[in-house]
C-alpha cells in the first residue's frame, strides 16, 4: 500500500504513475476539489473529522479496562451566526459574471488580507470587530456573555493576519480589556505591547502563562502553527477563518447545549400571554405565506377555472383560498367554515391575502365552493403542491435536512381517508367483512398513496399524490392496489422533478425487484423497511454473513442500551442490496393499568433495506433516516386525521371535490407546519396545536390586515425550533 501525502499538482500524479503498487490510500486534511471533481466513488470515501473525534471520546467504552485514548483532546465549541434573510434571500439570486449566474462566495482570506503589516480592508475589519460586541446576538455583546468567553482561541489563515489582528484587539474598546496573546509566528507584533520574551518560550506556555495571569485571555493563532496546540487542552477552541466558503454555511445557527441537551427556561403562564401579545398571529401569518409560499396566490390564480366567468361572484383565488385557511384554522366542516368566517373583518383579510378587490361583502358559501370544487381538475392543484414544494427546496432552507447532505427523503405510504357500509362512488375500494358468516357486509372506502418530503424534523410536506382507484367499481377483476399506484407515482414523480436527488423511504411492501430497478434507473436511492420474509434469500445471507463479519456495535443508553449491525453488498438478482439493524432494549415504566409504576424491559429490533453504501461511521444516521419513515404516520396522516385537518371526513359526496378537498388540505397543513416550527413565535408559549390554531383564528377574526401592509411587505428572518 503506497500512502500519498503532499499537494495535488501534476508533477505528483506523474510521480506517482510511474510507482508501482497494488493499493493507493490518499490521505487529504483538505479533500474538497477531489470531492467536487468526483475523483473517488461514494463508498471509497472515509472521513475522520475534529467532531468525530469528540463524540470518540464521549462514547468510549471503558469496562473493558482499556484507557480513553481521546481523554486528553480539549472541548470543541463552535458559535456562528444566522444572516439576516435580507442578506439570505440576495444570496440565493446569486451575481451574474459574463452571463452566467454565480453563488457568492466569501472569501476569508481575502477578508483578513495584509499589506505592509496592515489590513487591506481594515475599514471592514473594524465593522467587524465593533459588531461582535453591539450587535444584538453576537457573543461579546454583554458583560454576562463575555463573562462565559473568558479564554478564547480564535484562528486565522495567515500569521501576518493574525499578528494585524493583535493590533486591532488591543487598541479596541472592549477587546483592550483583554490580554491578547500572539501564538503565531514568533510571537512579535513589531511594536506592539505584547511581550512574551520574544518567542523564546513555546506557543502552548505563553497561552497557559496568560490563562493563569489575567482573567481575560484572547489568543491569536494561524492554520499553519495550529498543529502545534491539538494535543493541548485549551479551555476554548473557534475558528473564524477557513478558505472560500459559501457564507449560508459559515454564518449558520448552532444552538449552544448545556450537558448535551438544549437549555430551556421555565416559562409561567403570563410570561408566555405577554409574549404571544407582542404579536399579530394573523400578521405573522401572512408573512409566512409571502416569504416561503410567494407563488401561492398566483398559483392559485392561475388554477383552470371551469365556471362560466360572465356569472362569477367570487374569483376562483378567493373560493380556493378560503378552504386553505379552513385547514389552517382547524374548522372541522365546510358549513362551519360558512358560519365562523361570516364577518366583515374576516371577509376583508380573505380578500386582502388574494390582492383582490372585494366584489361581495359576504364569504362564499359552502355549496358555492363544493360546486366549484366538483368541476375543477386535481391536477391543477396537485401541480400547485409541486410547485410550492420546488420553492421550498430550492430556497435552501431546509438543505441540511438531506440525507447525507445530497438525497432528499421522500416518504411513501398510503391511507384511508373516508369509509362507508354504503356504496360511495365507481372508483371507491371495497372489502368484505366475516365472509361467508350471517354477519357479513361490505366496507366502501377512499385510499390514497402519498408521498411527503422531509423538510425540517418538524416539517414533512406533500409533494405527490396518487388516488388508489378502481376503473370499474365492483366490476373489476382486480381492484387497484397501493404497488400499482406508487409505480404511477413514481412515473410522475420523474417528470415533475427530474433532476431532484431522492431517497424513497417506504415499508417492507416495496421490497421487491420491480421497485429497485425504478429507483436505479432514476437515480433515486432507496431506504425501506425490511421484514425478513419479504426476500427469504437476503435474509438468508444476512443472517449468515452478520455471523462472519463482526459488525455489531453496542452502546449503553441512559434506560438501556442499542446496538447497531449491517451487511453489504448482499446479491438479489442482479441488485446489489445492504441490510441495516438497529436494536434497543429499555427499562420503561408502566404508565397505566393494575402494574402502573412498575418497569419492564422493552426491546424492539428494526431491520433496513437499502442501496447507500452503510458502514460503521453512517450506519447509525442510516438507521434514523429510516426510522424517520413514521413521520408519515405520526406527523402526516395522523395529525392530519387526529389534530385539526379532519382528513376523514367526508366533504363532500363528489368524488373530484373530494380529490381537491385533500390537496387543499395539504397546502394548508404545509403552510401551518412552517408557522407552527417558527421559533420565535411559540418558544415561549408552552401551548398545544389546537391552541396554536384557535390563537390564529382568533387574531384573524380581529385584526385588518389592510392596515399593516407595511409590515407583512417587509422581508424578515425565519428561525425553525
Amino acid at each position: 500500500m503506497k500512502h500519498t501525502r503532499g499537494v495535488d499538482t501534476y508533477k505528483t500524479d506523474v510521480a506517482f504513475d510511474h510507482i508501482k503498487r497494488n493499493y493507493t490510500l490518499h490521505l487529504s486534511g483538505t479533500p474538497f476539489k477531489a470531492l467536487v471533481n468526483d475523483k473517488f466513488p461514494e463508498n471509497a470515501i472515509y472521513n475522520w473529522t475534529y467532531a468525530d473525534e469528540q463524540s470518540a471520546k464521549r462514547d468510549w467504552n471503558s469496562a473493558d479496562g482499556n484507557e480513553n485514548p481521546y481523554a486528553t483532546l480539549p472541548k470543541l465549541n463552535m458559535f456562528t451566526y444566522q444572516m439576516s434573510e435580507v442578506i439570505e434571500e440576495e444570496l440565493e439570486q446569486g451575481i451574474e459574471i459574463q452571463g452566467e449566474t454565480e453563488e457568492y462566495a466569501f472569501d476569508l482570506n481575502l477578508f483578513f488580507e495584509t499589506k505592509n503589516g496592515q489590513f487591506v480592508h481594515e475599514s471592514s475589519v473594524d465593522k467587524f470587530l465593533d459588531a461582535m460586541t453591539t450587535r444584538p446576538k453576537f457573543p461579546f455583546l454583554t458583560e454576562e456573555l463575555r463573562n462565559e468567553l473568558k479564554h478564547t482561541f480564535w484562528i486565522l489563515n495567515r500569521v501576518d493576519s493574525a499578528k494585524a489582528l493583535a493590533k486591532k484587539l488591543e487598541n479596541h474598546s472592549v477587546f483592550g480589556e483583554y490580554k491578547i496573546v500572539l501564538a503565531a509566528g514568533d510571537g512579535v507584533t513589531n511594536d506592539s505591547g505584547i511581550d512574551f520574551d520574544e518567542g523564546s518560550k513555546k506557543s502552548f506556555d505563553k497561552v497557559l502563562t496568560a490563562i493563569k495571569n489575567f482573567e481575560k485571555t484572547i489568543t491569536l493563532s494561524a492554520a499553519l502553527t495550529i498543529k502545534n496546540f491539538s494535543q493541548k487542552n485549551l479551555p476554548f477552541y473557534g475558528k473564524i477563518s477557513d478558505n472560500i466558503i459559501n457564507p449560508k454555511l459559515f454564518f449558520r445557527t448552532i444552538h449552544v447545549k448545556k450537558g448535551g441537551f438544549p437549555m430551556k427556561a421555565k416559562v409561567t403562564r403570563r410570561e408566555a400571554r405577554k409574549h404571544l401579545e407582542q404579536f399579530h398571529l394573523a400578521v405573522e401569518l401572512v408573512k409566512v405565506i409571502k416569504h416561503f409560499f410567494p407563488d401561492l396566490i398566483r398559483l392559485l390564480k392561475q388554477t383552470e377555472d371551469p365556471r362560466n366567468q360572465s356569472y362569477i361572484t367570487y374569483p376562483n383565488v378567493i373560493l380556493l383560498m378560503t378552504r386553505i385557511l379552513s385547514s389552517i384554522f382547524y374548522i372541522s366542516s365546510m358549513r362551519k367554515t360558512s358560519q365562523k368566517f361570516n364577518s366583515d373583518t374576516v371577509i376583508q383579510n380573505i380578500w386582502e391575502i388574494c390582492g383582490e378587490s372585494a366584489s361581495a361583502d359576504e364569504i362564499p358559501y359552502w355549496e358555492t365552493i363544493n360546486k366549484y370544487l366538483e368541476r375543477l381538475d386535481p391536477k391543477e392543484l396537485q401541480d400547485t403542491v409541486c410547485q410550492l414544494v420546488c420553492r421550498l427546496v430550492r430556497s435552501r432552507s431546509f438543505a441540511d435536512a438531506r440525507i447525507r447532505d445530497k438525497y432528499w427523503q421522500i416518504i411513501v405510504d398510503g391511507t384511508q381517508i373516508h369509509s362507508s357500509r354504503r356504496k360511495l362512488d365507481e372508483k371507491s375500494l371495497y372489502r368484505v367483512h366475516n365472509k361467508g358468516t350471517d354477519r357479513e357486509y361490505t366496507e366502501y372506502y377512499y385510499y390514497v398513496l402519498e408521498a411527503k418530503i422531509v423538510l425540517h424534523p418538524d416539517i414533512l410536506v406533500s409533494i405527490m399524490t396518487e388516488f388508489v382507484e378502481n376503473t370499474d367499481g365492483e366490476e373489476a377483476e382486480k381492484q387497484d392496489c397501493e404497488r400499482k399506484a406508487c409505480y404511477r407515482l413514481m412515473e410522475r414523480f420523474k417528470k415533475e422533478f427530474p433532476r431532484l436527488p431522492a431517497c424513497f423511504c417506504a415499508d417492507s411492501l416495496y421490497a421487491c425487484e420491480n421497485f429497485f430497478a425504478r429507483c436505479r434507473s432514476n437515480g433515486w436511492r432507496y431506504i425501506l423497511r425490511y421484514k425478513e420474509g419479504s426476500i427469504p434469500t437476503v435474509a438468508d445471507e444476512y443472517g449468515r454473513l452478520k455471523k462472519t463479519e463482526k459488525n455489531r456495535r453496542e452502546q449503553e443508553l441512559r434506560d438501556g442500551s442499542c446496538w447497531h449491525d449491517f451487511v453489504t453488498d448482499i446479491d438479489y438478482n442482479g441488485h446489489k442490496v445492504n441490510i441495516a439493524e438497529y436494536g434497543e432494549e429499555r427499562n420503561v415504566e408502566i404508565k397505566k393499568g393494575s402494574r402502573k409504576g412498575e418497569t419492564e424491559d422493552v426491546k424492539t429490533r428494526f431491520l433496513f433495506l437499502t442501496d447507500l453504501p452503510v458502514n460503521q461511521k453512517n450506519v447509525s444516521a442510516l438507521a434514523e433516516a429510516g426510522r424517520r419513515r413514521w413521520k408519515i404516520e405520526n406527523e402526516g396522516f395522523n395529525v392530519q386525521k387526529r389534530h385539526g385537518y379532519f382528513l376523514e371526513h367526508l366533504f363532500s359526496r363528489n368524488y373530484q371535490a373530494l380529490k381537491n378537498h385533500y390537496y387543499l388540505i395539504q397546502i394548508g397543513h404545509m403552510i401551518s407546519q412552517v408557522m407552527e416550527a417558527w421559533e420565535k413565535l411559540w418558544k415561549k408559549a408552552a401551548l398545544s396545536l389546537s391552541e396554536k390554531h384557535s390563537r390564529i383564528f382568533e387574531s384573524f377574526q380581529s385584526v385588518k390586515l389592510s392596515e399593516y401592509r407595511h409590515e407583512t411587505g417587509k422581508r424578515f428572518q425565519i428561525r425553525f425550533q
